[in-house]
């Protein structure tokens, strides 16, 4: 769901796929750490990563359950640089161009969100 491209389309199959009385989870970055490298080299809002744009997305719906969370990648930062740019170039079209020196130094701790909604 994160890199669908068109994220309204990939929440509609989410709910007719879901049985009534189900749950759905979903994860995306908020607009720290990664989330704002995708908005600041592509201009793409991080999707997932509020819970605003989660109920947006999904509807009507009994129940949200919202929570940051952050983690550290423990490996070498040049590792993580790299990680992110393999992450986002989906999302760049054609404009990769220097996408792995603008990351470089990048602090290796991501914040995203989890987000459990029930039908």
């Amino acid at each position: 769901h994160t890199f669908a491209p068109d994220p309204g389309r990939a929440a509609a199959e989410l709910l007719r796929v879901c049985r009534p009385g189900g749950a759905i989870a979903v994860s995306g970055w908020t607009d720290s750490g990664v989330g704002a490298h995708l908005k600041r080299l592509a201009g793409v809002d991080p999707v997932w990563g509020s819970e605003e744009r989660v109920r947006e997305l999904l509807g009507d719906v009994t129940a949200v359950e919202f929570e940051k969370r952050s983690v550290t990648f423990d490996a070498d930062p040049e590792d993580w640089s790299e990680f992110v740019a393999r992450s986002i170039e989906a999302f760049l079209q054609g404009r990769e161009d220097g996408l792995r020196e603008q990351l470089r130094g990048l602090e290796p701790r991501q914040e995203y969100a989890v987000a459990v909604v029930r039908l």
